[in-house]
């Protein structure tokens, strides 16, 4: 979640003094910006999938738990994506020159301060499903499952379809 609020958030800031570009590009921001997400969402997910590897093998953790933790990384990894890309786009600032000002601003602490939050949430549901799939009790893991990718859904997608009308008012003023 800090390399996403460090790297991907001030982006969008640091190349707003060529926005006007994309009035000229035939596919303008919402490629950018699902060009953005695939991006970064890959290798989100490279670096989350290859610790998560990691830390399971070393481990020794049940084979059925790997497979659900594999999942929550990689949607984890795209959801932090997605809010840090889509709040960058949502709180542009094209003045900026700075990534560590933008970062350092009160918007870039805010994210941060989502972040954790979600990243909160992620951390209760491990330690739920942990609990009660050790205790047998499977309906529990679906609830925690579906709950935890409700949350994932809206703290990912919220920013990113905000972020993303935003830049359109850009491109079309």
């Amino acid at each position: 979640g800090s390399l996403c609020v460090r790297f991907v958030f001030p982006q969008m800031s640091l190349e707003g003094r060529s926005l006007w570009l994309l009035r000229i590009v035939p596919h303008g921001v919402r490629h950018l910006l699902l060009s953005k997400l695939c991006l970064y969402g890959t290798l989100g997910m490279l670096i989350t999938e290859g610790l998560l590897c990691l830390s399971v093998n070393r481990l020794g953790v049940p084979e059925p738990v790997r497979w659900w933790l594999a999942l929550v990384g990689a949607i984890g990894s795209l959801t932090l994506v997605g809010m840090t890309v889509g709040f960058g786009a949502w709180w542009i600032d094209p003045t900026a020159q700075d990534a560590a000002r933008t970062v350092s601003s009160s918007q870039g602490a805010l994210v941060l301060v989502f972040m954790l939050g979600y990243i909160a949430c992620v951390v209760a549901a491990l330690a739920l499903v942990w609990t009660e799939w050790a205790g047998g009790m499977v309906r529990r893991v679906v609830i925690a499952s579906v709950g935890l990718a409700v949350a994932s859904l809206l703290a990912g997608l919220t920013p990113f379809v905000k972020g993303l009308a935003k830049l359109e008012r850009f491109e079309s003023a």
